[in-house]
């Protein structure tokens, strides 16, 4: 299930189970305002990180095998044409 979010500061998502995995999709629209992005990465802090990819505005993070209890912290790195940001998101981690 891939969750679709626009950017904001401080963004954090629905609870994850430590076995899941899920894809989450970053708009980065309004954040670059109108500069497309040229690279993308991103790391995970408490959590595994499958794959990282971008199309236009979007990056596509894959996440799975996050610490029970604990608040995982995904940071990414986005490149464009003259500019680059670090942001991170975060996932709290819990059985579910």
């Amino acid at each position: 299930m891939s969750r679709v979010v626009k950017w904001a500061e401080g963004l954090e998502m629905d609870a994850l189970d430590p076995a899941d995995i899920a894809q989450y999709d970053i708009d980065l629209t309004e954040f670059l305002e109108g500069d497309a992005i040229t690279s993308a990465s991103a790391v995970g802090e408490n959590i595994t990180i499958d794959n990282t990819t971008y199309s236009g505005y979007v990056i596509t993070v894959l996440v799975n095998t996050g610490l029970v209890d604990k608040r995982a912290r995904v940071t990414f790195n986005v490149t464009t044409a003259i500019e680059s940001f670090t942001r991170s998101f975060y996932i709290p981690i819990r059985l579910l």
